[in-house]
């Protein structure tokens, strides 16, 4: 009989372990050389060969708002609004560990929502529902802790994203500074048969 649980529970320890490793490594980039190289997002997104085609043919792109030392998206941000695209943005449901998603025009009308992150205003913002978009029409920016060259992702540790990435058709991009990034990550054993990769990364 497999022991299932003891499993899990190794599995959950080595994700823990790893993701404090990996979260350490980022914060100790210094912040000039965070932003110098957060700022080379828009010309990899859009010109990249494997990126540039998906990226010019959506018409929505669903993003984050950065904070601590994640790679900081603002300047993607700006660049795709001033394509005219859509910008979306999560906010977290922490009683379901769900996230909402809603169009933002102006980077200003954002508050601050749980665990202090920056999230849009329902009352001022249209919500989407990002399972209705078609294959080719949306985008999605993917924050995480580590990545691998496979796309193979581990996050923060909510399931948040778990929950959503089964939902969404589009392609799924992964944003990384080079030192959150694994040889990989499915021979540490805390990749599961559920976990989806994403299709591309983004690596500053």
């Amino acid at each position: 009989m497999n022991d299932t649980s003891g499993n899990a529970a190794i599995m959950s320890d080595n994700k823990a372990d790893l993701r404090k490793r990996y979260l350490a490594l980022r914060d100790e980039i210094p912040e000039p050389d965070r932003s110098r190289r957060s700022a080379d997002v828009p010309r990899l997104i859009s010109n990249e060969n494997a990126l540039k085609d998906a990226f010019h043919t959506a018409d929505v792109v669903l993003a984050y708002f950065p904070i601590g030392s994640e790679v900081d998206t603002r300047s993607l941000i700006e660049f795709t609004l001033g394509l005219r695209k859509k910008i979306v943005f999560p906010l977290c449901i922490p009683e379901t560990k769900t996230l909402e998603w809603y169009i933002v025009e102006d980077l200003g009308d954002m508050k601050p929502g749980f665990a202090n992150i920056p999230e849009p205003k329902r009352e001022t913002s249209t919500r989407v529902d990002p399972s209705s978009f078609a294959e080719g029409e949306a985008i999605a920016i993917i924050p995480g802790v580590a990545f691998d060259q496979s796309g193979n992702r581990i996050g923060y540790g909510g399931g948040y994203y778990d929950r959503f990435l089964p939902r969404f058709k589009g392609r799924t991009i992964g944003l990384a500074f080079e030192e959150q990034v694994a040889e990989n990550l499915k021979e540490t054993g805390v990749i599961g048969d559920h976990d989806i990769a994403m299709n591309s990364i983004i690596i500053v």
